[in-house]
């Protein structure tokens, strides 16, 4: 196996080739990068974002995660509950932005996808790169009088638009 990096941003660099190549195939089947800008159900005026990356498997094959969550040193596996099915499902999920902005989008840089989910990425890595840049931010204040915010008026209409462009790329086209 290859050297464990020193920190996060390293780790690409010290990735065995092999392994990078077989996680990013393997994304491009069972993972996905998924983005939602959404309004708040108890206080409408409240917006958030949601931004993560995943694959999941059957459980039985959960081994494969704990793989790929050790080899990209992120993330958690998780079983979640799963209704109306007699199969159980695991999850390799990555939710922290610094996470996503520091491994992920570079490990998919140096070892890209190949098939339509390659579209996705790009727009999720510049949602994230955002969303990153957004909490480096210093806080100033909101316009609530009890708020301060480290987002610009023009983020959330940014976000909101590369939102829409997954959904609207994820649409089956008949040619």
């Amino acid at each position: 196996m290859a050297p464990q990096p020193t920190n996060a941003q390293g780790l690409v660099h010290f990735m065995n080739d092999d392994i990078g190549h077989f996680i990013a195939g393997f994304t491009a089947g069972e993972g996905c990068f998924s983005l939602h800008f959404g309004t708040h159900t108890v206080c409408p005026k409240n917006q958030n974002v949601t931004v993560n990356f995943q694959i999941g498997l059957r459980s039985d094959d959960a081994e494969i995660l704990h793989t790929i969550r050790a080899v990209l040193a992120c993330g958690r596996v998780v079983k979640p509950r799963v209704y109306n099915t007699t199969e159980a499902k695991s999850l390799y999920v990555v939710s922290q932005v610094k996470d996503l902005a520091l491994i992920i989008v570079p490990f998919f840089r140096k070892y890209p996808l190949r098939a339509k989910k390659a579209k996705d990425f790009e727009v999720w890595a510049m949602a994230v790169e955002l969303l990153w840049e957004i909490q480096q931010r210093e806080l100033r204040p909101s316009g609530n009088p009890r708020g301060r915010t480290r987002w610009l008026p023009k983020d959330r209409e940014i976000i909101k638009s590369m939102t829409q462009e997954i959904i609207d790329g994820r649409k089956f086209k008949f040619k």
